[in-house]
């Protein structure tokens, strides 16, 4: 089975199963008769290697999006605070006490969304691991883990 892709001024036909800027889709892109003489051994290698690229890009596809979430949720208690930092509107009308629920509300949800982020990175540590990469200096760069917020009190800053 086949299927269309855009590329630039021309279409390609690309056969399903090859990604897109991959390391098999060039081969076939720039040597059509690339893969016709490949043993069964070499198949299955790339096959693995294939695998193994596809497994550590879902897992840190899945901690990028756990983190996505979190940001936004992060950006949405910001706003709270800020509302509740120029409360003085607020104090006359009696929702200041509403505030300070939906901040803590909101921080719950952040800090639950800080552990499923944290989880989500440890998998990927493991992931990493089990495929014999040891060094994880730059994951902690790229996907680092904010710190958790404490509920707000009445003093809010």
């Amino acid at each position: 089975m086949t299927r269309k892709v855009k590329q630039g001024a021309g279409t390609f036909l690309l056969k399903t199963g090859l990604l897109h800027g991959s390391y098999s889709y060039l081969l076939h892109r720039h040597y059509p008769t690339y893969g016709m003489y490949k043993t069964g051994l070499e198949k299955t290698t790339e096959e693995i290697f294939q695998e193994r690229a596809d497994v550590l890009y879902r897992t840190g596809e899945a901690l990028s999006e756990a983190l996505q979430k979190l940001t936004s949720i992060e950006k949405s208690v910001d706003r709270i605070i800020e509302d509740l930092n120029t409360g003085t509107e607020h104090e006359k009308s009696g929702t200041l006490g509403t505030l300070y629920a939906r901040v803590n509300r909101e921080i719950s949800r952040y800090n639950k969304a800080r552990e499923h982020a944290k989880l989500r990175y440890h998998y990927l540590i493991i992931t990493r691991e089990a495929m014999g990469i040891r060094r994880h200096t730059w994951v902690d760069e790229v996907y680092r883990i904010p710190p958790r917020k404490q509920p707000v009190g009445k003093t809010c800053e």
